[in-house]
């Protein structure tokens, strides 16, 4: 599973063959985005929270991001004894061209 805290690569779950929690997509930057990705967040099992990926924006140079919150997603993670980015690992940087920023991808772990 991709949680795609950026709000801003909708399809990029497709390209990695992962699934979404929840929703087709998790907007942010919006009122409400956050109580969104909870929302999606409660309804995913624990196997499957284990073992997501998780892709996050980059702060700007004045400290604004346009992501959500990790703090909603640390919640959700410690169900699983999780946390973001302590447990995760980056794998890849990409440009979020449209949006004129940049986004690392995360994987869990491996022991």
């Amino acid at each position: 599973m991709l949680i795609d805290m950026t709000g801003r690569a909708p399809n990029l779950h497709w390209a990695l063959d992962m699934k979404l929690p929840a929703t087709a997509w998790t907007i942010s930057g919006y009122k409400g985005s956050d109580a969104i990705l909870d929302w999606a967040l409660a309804r995913v099992s624990p196997q499957a929270l284990a073992g997501t990926w998780v892709l996050i924006d980059h702060a700007k140079d004045d400290g604004t991001r346009y992501g959500l919150s990790a703090d909603v997603l640390n919640v959700a993670l410690a169900k699983v004894g999780l946390q973001f980015p302590r447990d995760f690992e980056a794998v890849y940087t990409l440009p979020i061209s449209y949006m004129k920023f940049n986004a690392t991808l995360y994987m869990p772990k491996t022991d």
